[in-house]
């Protein structure tokens, strides 16, 4: 048996249904990850939004066949296949109206062989298409695949975006345009009028910009709009960690050799990459007077558009202390200057302690953090890969969750106390799973101090160039 998009729970089905024993079989594990194609999501505001089609198509700039790199528009709907090629005609010169064509099951045989040669000889270069072109396509030379809507299931688009890039030279590119209605929670709510008949469904959810990551789980009594495999919408809101090893723990791929390139992985990693790109040019590197031992680089931030940099510099030093800038406020040089005693005033009341728990985005990226630690955990031969017991009983969701909801957790006492009765490996992985939180939070932290302090000249940035694999450079505001 074969198969590149088996995961472990349909193994077991099948192996319930063969009457196989896992013990006593022999699999040969090779994984699905193609590293040469790249993944990215994207959003269109209904089914009909071809706009978002025509922009990832880049439909506005082509003007030549070489404009026109060889790709499948996927589509579950053999009328849409249709629509969606009279469109693209309608964008496109005439002289290259014949380079795109539609295939699905209702065409005749002719047609249908006709159309395969001319893609697969390359004198077709767009090719819209269902289901029908997609099991036992194989194409070596096909760029770019997109989904135009979500599919059934998260194997389907497994399946049709390995049709891209199996040329292993060839780096190609999965998109998938998602309506945003598949986040839209429904309430269902009784009809006063009519309080015999069915629950009638009433919109929570509308705002289209909300950050889907922020729906962890629904609430009795609600549903999706837009209805979907739970896979692919667990996948589809992953958005503080990498795609691919979403779906390398779901479909058990063994560990990759190379490291991908962040640009060229998924579009969360390029978001990441970007970020971090922009951060580290948003900030001016400056001697100011460290010693050859000192390991770190001191940063400034630029200054706020329409300043100059004699400016940023003159205007905003303290004339009070240089060492200091937390009395550089017009109300403490004042009081400074009228001879007031600081240590005579009343001292500001304590901070506040941390928030107990961590919510929406924060709370997301916790669990997709323990998720990927757990992951490795599984695969490590040294540590749990030879257990009798499975990763996901030694660490099972709900610990994760519990885990990832309590912030004011902070060391393996805290840990004891709340999850010692229901973790029987609290003694031995509490610390390990605290470290990840902690990582956590810091990120989370560091992006809270960049918001507020980052257009502040006066403000002083240490970045820590030494610490491989971070999110984010290492930043601690200096006051």
């Amino acid at each position: 048996m074969f198969s590149a998009t088996l995961n472990p729970d349909t193994l077991k089905q099948c192996e319930d249904s063969l009457i196989i024993e896992h013990d006593k079989a022999f699999y040969v594990n090779l994984g699905n990850d193609r590293q040469n194609i790249r993944i990215e999501v994207h959003y269109m505001n209904s089914k009909h939004d071809y706009e978002a089609l025509g922009a990832l198509l880049k439909l506005d700039s082509i003007v030549n066949v070489s404009d026109m790199p060889k790709t499948i528009i996927f589509t579950d709907d053999r009328r849409k296949a249709e629509d969606i090629w009279r469109w693209i005609c309608i964008q496109i010169p005439s002289h290259l109206q014949d380079q795109v064509a539609f295939l699905h099951s209702l065409r005749p045989e002719s047609g249908k062989t006709n159309t395969m040669e001319r893609f697969t000889d390359g004198s077709l270069r767009f090719l819209v298409a269902t289901e029908a072109v997609g099991m036992g396509a194989d194409i070596p030379d096909i760029e770019r695949i997109i989904q135009f809507g979500a599919p059934r299931l998260l194997t389907i688009w497994i399946q049709r975006a390995g049709r891209a890039g199996r040329l292993p030279h060839i780096h190609a590119v999965a998109y998938m345009l998602v309506e945003k209605s598949m986040f839209i929670v429904q309430q269902m709510q009784k009809n006063q009028d009519a309080p015999k008949k069915p629950g009638v469904p009433r919109d929570v959810e509308k705002d289209p910009n909300k950050d889907i990551s922020e729906d962890d789980e629904l609430e009795e009594g609600q549903t999706y709009k837009l209805k979907a495999d739970n896979e692919l919408r667990q996948w589809l809101k992953v958005r503080a960690t990498c795609r691919r090893k979403y779906l390398d723990e779901f479909f058990n791929n063994p560990p990759r050799k190379d490291d991908i390139p962040k640009q060229d992985c998924c579009d969360n990693c390029a978001k990441r990459d970007r970020a971090i790109t922009q951060l580290v040019q948003n900030f001016d590197v400056h001697n100011d007077s460290l010693s050859a031992d000192d390991p770190s680089l001191v940063l400034t931030p630029q200054c706020k558009r329409g300043r100059s940099a004699s400016t940023s510099s003159s205007q905003f030093t303290n004339p009070i202390s240089p060492l200091s800038d937390s009395l550089n406020t017009p109300s403490k040089r004042r009081r400074i200057q009228e001879g007031e005693d600081e240590t005579t005033r009343r001292p500001m009341a304590p901070s506040m302690a941390g928030p107990k728990t961590r919510t929406g985005k924060h709370r997301a990226a916790a669990i997709d953090a323990l998720m990927h630690w757990r992951y490795q955990l599984g695969m490590n031969p040294a540590r749990y890969a030879s257990s009798p017991f499975p990763i996901d009983t030694i660490i099972s969701d709900s610990i994760m969750k519990s885990l990832a909801h309590h912030a004011q957790w902070k060391t393996v006492a805290d840990v004891e106390k709340g999850l010692a009765a229901r973790w029987p490996f609290w003694e031995e992985l509490a610390e390990e799973a605290l470290e990840v939180l902690r990582s956590v939070d810091a990120r989370k932290n560091l992006w809270q101090v960049l918001h507020i302090h980052s257009w502040r000249p006066i403000r002083r940035l240490h970045l820590n160039h030494q610490v491989p694999g971070s999110f984010l450079p290492h930043l601690t505001v200096m006051v």
